[in-house]
């Protein structure tokens, strides 16, 4: 009976052992698993952290890009605006002096019609006092002598003084004047 106890008690310690090494086996081989894991989690958080630097070194940049970029930006739209500025002074003194110029030339044809007014004046002057020496000489010695007066109208006379015993003949010339200006001209031949 004793050496059946012993063959049982035998036979449970082998089976004990079977059983232990088949665990220790199987943990091992967990062991072994779970360690794989962990160098292949490891060496993925590894990577990770590298492409998180990659990424965080790259979003610097990116950001250094982007606030070299606004400086730019606003560094040229500065100057532009000052440009602008430039071209509006510009624009203004040119159409200051295109108002000026159109004033000149306003001023310039007013002057250009007066002295047209003045030469069709002398022109109609210059005739009567070609009516008036063709009429002296027509008149056998008829002296001229004039006389102006300050009112709105210039008078010149004529008058025959070589001889005394001739009869006298006097031509005045009536001219009226606006603003400087001949509008119009008269002569008028008496004998005395």
């Amino acid at each position: 009976m004793r050496a059946q106890y012993e063959a049982i008690a035998e036979q449970h310690r082998k089976d004990a052992e079977a059983w232990f090494v088949e665990k220790s086996g199987e943990l091992k081989k967990e062991i072994s698993t779970h360690t794989e894991q962990l160098q292949c989690s490891k060496s993925e958080i590894t990577d990770l952290r590298r492409i998180f630097q990659n990424l965080e070194m790259e979003l610097q940049s990116h950001l250094a890009v982007k606030t070299s970029l606004e400086d730019s930006l606003a560094q040229t739209e500065g100057d532009y605006c000052g440009q602008l500025s430039q071209v509006q002074q510009l624009i203004r003194s040119l159409e200051e002096q295109l108002l000026q110029v159109r004033r000149d030339t306003e001023c310039q044809n007013a002057n250009h019609q007066r002295l047209l007014n003045v030469k069709a004046s002398l022109e109609l002057e210059i005739e009567t006092y070609r009516d008036l020496l063709d009429a002296e000489a027509q008149g056998d010695g008829v002296d001229e002598t004039s006389s102006v007066t300050d009112s709105k109208s210039e008078a010149q006379s004529t008058e025959s003084s070589k001889d005394p015993t001739k009869p006298r003949k006097s031509k005045t010339v009536i001219q009226t004047v606006v603003n400087e200006e001949v509008v119009s001209s008269q002569v008028q031949e008496l004998e005395n």
